[in-house]
């Protein structure tokens, strides 16, 4: 994120654009310079692109909302791997304890 020397709102997507930026000092010049023409504004009225972490989250949110047969996978694997997870704690295992 991007504040300006009043602590006003400038960019959300400061850690991309200076990834993209990285090595070339033209175009950090001229990052820098886009920065400051954008018109800053108090962070409580800052419209956030959705492109960092937090929008992460929301696109992988919505995209289990598309398409729930990916949650109901999720919830048999999770309930597999439970039961393999007993089996082992109450030692009905794989067979690969020693036997005396």
């Amino acid at each position: 994120m991007v504040l300006d020397s009043k602590g006003h709102f400038v960019c959300d997507t400061a850690r991309n654009d200076v990834m993209a930026a990285s090595g070339d000092e033209e175009k950090s010049k001229e990052l820098i310079q886009k920065w400051k023409a954008i018109e800053a504004v108090p962070i409580e009225e800052a419209r956030l692109s959705g492109t960092g972490p937090a929008g992460m989250i929301k696109k992988l949110f919505m995209m289990l909302m598309k398409n729930p047969m990916y949650m109901v996978g999720m919830i048999f694997m999770m309930k597999k791997l439970f039961r393999k997870i007993q089996s082992l704690r109450d030692g009905d295992g794989d067979g690969e304890e020693e036997e005396l």
